[in-house]
């Protein structure tokens, strides 16, 4: 029961991963292998259109189109879903400059602290309420 409990939690995450992600490791990988866009598209089966969507305006993407990618790829499954890109570049420099300073540091530590917490709580009385 509790594996089944994970395995839909790990099937509901891919399903709301946010689509930087993907296009992130799609564009990196389209220029690593001098690729167009059109024929990456066509590789992993796709339409241009949609391949431009991804990149441009989609706010998430869905398993499916995780899973087209990984096959017809040679992109990690791992590497799209931990994929960063560039997390602060749509921060004001103001901000990153802050975000770098003792005080900065001190505020995201402890954050990011209360966040792990908040997490091994949560998966606590998840596990709990599986036993039970």
């Amino acid at each position: 029961m509790l594996n089944e409990n994970m395995e839909s939690q790990n099937t509901n995450t891919i399903q709301k991963l946010p689509a930087y992600k993907l296009a992130g490791c799609l564009e990196e990988y389209r220029q690593q292998n001098h690729l167009t866009q059109a024929f990456l598209a066509e590789k992993i089966g796709w339409k241009k259109q949609f391949y431009s969507y991804i990149i441009r305006k989609a706010d998430f993407v869905n398993a499916e189109t995780i899973l087209a990618v990984v096959q017809h790829t040679d992109i990690p499954l791992s590497k799209i879903l931990n994929y960063a890109g560039k997390p602060f570049a749509d921060y004001p420099p103001e901000l990153v400059k802050w975000l770098q300073s003792p005080e900065g540091k001190k505020v995201l530590l402890t954050a990011y602290s209360k966040h792990l917490e908040d997490e091994a709580n949560r998966k606590l009385v998840e596990a709990s309420e599986v036993i039970l």
